[in-house]
């Protein structure tokens, strides 16, 4: 990632916050770098007559 964060905290909006306490109401969301991509290709049989 570009700030080498490694994902988002968040605490349910009506839940205390507790010093120093880790509670079930904390949830974190792990980032992963990922790419949408499309890979395309093309098999040219040997029959066809024209060169390579």
């Amino acid at each position: 990632m570009e700030y080498g964060l490694e994902g988002i905290l968040a605490k349910r909006r009506r839940s205390a916050y507790i010093p120093g306490a880790r509670t079930a109401d904390w949830l974190k969301y792990h980032v992963t770098p990922r790419a949408d991509v499309v890979m395309g290709g093309l098999i040219v049989p040997r029959s066809l007559p024209f060169p390579r």
